[in-house]
């Protein structure tokens, strides 16, 4: 049992890349979801910076209103995206590097 503890954190990170290994290696990115359906969302935040000067708190077009800073439905800001970008450059490495961190717990 021991063993398998050790070599867990080699493991997992090998699967994952088995199933991601093509979005690693060429470069690609799932385009479904949640993905695609935030792009509004972010051009009117930044529409609503440049037009207003401040942070939108509040998303007035989906739900009747929503909070989009403090929701996370827009935030123009990432300090842990900005210190990890040289390292994760693309999506591929991203995913493999969140799932690996997820499954090892």
């Amino acid at each position: 049992m021991n063993n398998l503890k050790r070599y867990t954190i080699l493991i997992i990170p090998f699967m994952v890349f088995i199933f991601l290994g093509e979005m690693i290696i060429d470069d690609l990115t799932p385009s479904k979801g949640d993905l695609v359906e935030g792009y509004p969302v972010r051009k009117w935040g930044f529409d609503y910076i440049e037009k207003n000067g401040e942070l939108p708190h509040w998303y007035p077009h989906l739900f009747s209103g929503m909070p989009s800073y403090s929701a996370y439905s827009f935030s123009p800001s990432d300090p842990v995206g900005e210190a990890l970008r040289p390292v994760l450059f693309n999506f591929g490495i991203k995913f493999w590097f969140y799932f690996s961190i997820g499954g090892i717990g």
